[in-house]
Parts: C-alpha cells; sequence; structure tokens
C-alpha cells in the first residue's frame, strides 16, 4: 500500500451541494475534507469518524430491513 505524503483532492460530480460539485481531499494522514467548490468553507473529518458513521448507518439499514421481514403478515394457504 501507498503511504499518503501529500493531500490528494478530487471533484466529485455526481453529489451536488447548492449546485455545486463536491470536492473531497485526502489530507495525511487521517483526515477528509470536503468542501463545494467554489467556497471556501471546509469541513474536516478524522476517517475513523466516517467509517463508524458508515458502520452505524448499515447497522441501522440491517435492523430496518430485519424488522420488516419479521413483521409481514403471512398469507394463509
Amino acid at each position: 500500500m501507498i503511504e499518503l505524503t501529500r493531500p490528494i483532492t478530487r471533484e466529485i460530480p455526481s453529489v451536488q451541494i447548492k449546485g455545486r460539485p463536491l470536492l473531497v481531499t485526502l489530507v495525511p494522514p487521517d483526515k477528509i475534507q470536503l468542501r463545494p467548490k467554489g467556497m471556501r468553507q471546509v469541513y474536516t473529518v478524522p476517517i475513523d469518524a466516517c467509517f463508524w458513521l458508515a458502520a452505524k448507518a448499515e447497522a441501522e439499514r440491517q435492523a430496518t430491513l430485519n424488522a420488516l421481514n419479521s413483521s409481514k403478515r403471512r398469507t394463509r394457504p
């Protein structure tokens, strides 16, 4: 694996914030910066916080699916 030594920025055109594409920057050693293109406001988040947020969202999605599957009525034959 390559070690991250300098910031890497990519534009995400499919995600629009107030009509502007989102810029995502990986900042060494462990940060992600998000900002709409053309704006100065930057939101910096630790990568581990992103991981836990994603894990929590997936767990909630799985719990919702399980609850929906268990609450469905069965039809009589």
